[in-house]
């Protein structure tokens, strides 16, 4: 008895130290990447406005009809760091006879001064975004024009971040949910791309992204111990590589017929970062009146974020809420991205400033994630990740939802809804956010109260930075955005400075 009581609390020691093996590798390897991450992106001017300007650039050249990232040739220039588009394709601005743009139809980084002035006024920080060129890069084209390689403006889907109009229904107010999802920016274009008379390049430079986003995995070479072994049907004889008995876990390493003998290592890209953040103060950048491109240091406030063995892929999506108006036809779902509607402050019981719509009391990590039941449940863990990727990118519906509560007050039909709890301040906002939680403890999935749709509360490492307004009952007033991400391993503050003067100038193609 004695003996089998040890031998079975020794067996429980080989998980357990399973577990704590992979989590020192994801510390450490999380911790290495942040250190590259944080100095490449200010040695290599990652985020400097004149790279944006130059890669679309590039794309007007390739097709003039296509939507670019940071400008457009009429009405003007566009900065996604301050601005944004009412549509995939979409024109940013409303021009005068004389030229000057007199009204933004996306949204600004504060909607109050910035709906028909020039963004260089705006003293708030800019719109969140997702910089995140590798998944540019890596994932295949839907456009046959320009070659499997790379998913890039002028593709069908539009591919932002965090995207969920095909999964959250229609808000109360008959328009999508604020689900839109962040801008996916880059400034790297197609390596190459395909013509009659065999490849033009583009940008070369962008075949080197693996060596910047990605932490490569050590080569393991095989050791030669024979010539008689035929791999790829290249034998010693006609120069081929010889081994014995080759592990099946070690990459092939034997090249094709007619290549020089050596082979190509294969790319393992188990760990790789992006960047979500924004700009400290959108009044960095200037895109409308005086310098176009900005001027002076910028600084970015965000988070690193880290994979591990993240997935490539963009598709249709197997829930279809078809939204209104420009998004009808932008029915994607992005791999490992399952966006679903997120309660954050969930409760049952409602604290109001003044009777009616409020928030959720003492549910300051709370968070209930629900999804239509023709979904696969996602998967979601203690110790996952998932961010609030509420964004709304038409101005008007975001001061309707997000800083107008008639209901609430009659007499002050603009403004935020007060939290008593929270010493009044405007818990609900701002329209376009990206906070990023740790889970750490997990419900019940289970049928959701609204028929249709499954439901779990989780608990998260910290007190939410938005919460969700709630109605007398519960419900919420209008819809937010969760993103359960399985693939995310760490999230890392981190604040970038890039310094000297951008690029002025036309950058007209």
């Amino acid at each position: 008895m004695i003996l089998g009581i040890g031998l079975v609390s020794l067996a429980t020691l080989f998980p357990i130290g399973i577990l704590r093996l992979r989590d020192a590798t994801r510390y450490t390897r999380s911790a290495t990447l942040l250190q590259t991450a944080a100095a490449d992106s200010i040695t290599r001017g990652m985020l400097d406005y004149g790279t944006f300007v130059y890669a679309d650039s590039l794309n007007a050249a390739l097709d003039p009809n296509n939507p670019p990232y940071w400008y457009v040739t009429a009405p003007g220039r566009y900065n996604p760091m301050v601005q944004d588009t009412p549509s995939y394709g979409g024109a940013w601005g409303v021009v005068d006879g004389n030229g000057v743009v007199t009204q933004h139809l996306g949204v600004n980084a504060n909607p109050f001064i910035d709906l028909t002035g020039p963004a260089s006024t705006a003293s708030f920080p800019g719109l969140p975004f997702a910089y995140d060129p590798l998944w540019r890069y890596q994932t295949l084209s839907t456009n046959g024009n320009y070659g499997p390689q790379g998913y890039y403006i002028g593709d069908r889907y539009e591919a932002r971040f965090g995207y969920g109009l095909m999964t959250i229904p229609t808000d109360s107010d008959g328009n999508p949910p604020s689900a839109h999802g962040l801008q996916r920016i880059t400034n790297f274009n197609r390596a190459f791309v395909p013509s009659g008379n065999g490849e033009i390049p583009v940008m070369p430079a962008s075949l080197f992204l693996p060596n910047v986003f990605v932490s490569q995995e050590d080569v393991v070479w095989q050791d030669p111990q024979s010539n008689t072994y035929t791999m790829n049907g290249v034998t010693s004889a006609n120069g081929g590589i010889p081994v014995t008995g080759p592990s099946p876990v070690v990459p092939d390493l034997s090249p094709p017929t007619g290549y020089p003998v050596g082979g190509t290592p294969s790319l393992d890209w188990r760990y790789s970062w992006m960047f979500t953040g924004q700009l400290t103060s959108a009044g960095n950048q200037s895109p409308i009146t005086g310098n176009p491109m900005g001027t002076g240091s910028t600084c970015f406030d965000g988070n690193i974020v880290i994979f591990e063995n993240r997935p490539f892929g963009i598709g249709p999506s197997p829930v279809t809420y078809t939204p209104a108006g420009n998004f009808a036809n932008q029915n994607y779902m992005v791999s490992g991205e399952t966006v679903v509607e997120g309660v954050f402050g969930y409760s049952t019981t409602v604290v109001s400033p003044n009777g009616g719509a409020g928030y959720g009391s003492a549910a300051e990590r709370a968070v209930l994630l629900r999804w239509p039941d023709t979904l696969a449940d996602p998967v979601v863990r203690p110790g996952d990740w998932i961010a609030d990727v509420t964004y709304e990118r038409q101005a008007g519906v975001a001061i309707s939802r997000f800083y107008s509560f008639p209901q609430v007050n009659s007499n002050f039909p603009v403004g935020g809804l007060p939290n008593p709890a929270n010493r009044y301040e405007w818990d609900n906002t701002p329209a376009q956010r990206c906070y990023w939680y740790q889970v750490m403890k997990v419900g019940t999935v289970g049928p959701d109260v609204m028929g249709g749709f499954r439901s779990v509360v989780v608990l998260v490492n910290q007190n939410l930075m938005s919460r969700t307004v709630l109605n007398a009952n519960g419900t919420p007033v209008y819809r937010n955005a969760a993103l359960i991400a399985p693939n995310v391993v760490n999230v890392i503050p981190q604040t970038i400075f890039l310094r000297g003067n951008p690029p002025t100038g036309s950058f007209t193609p």
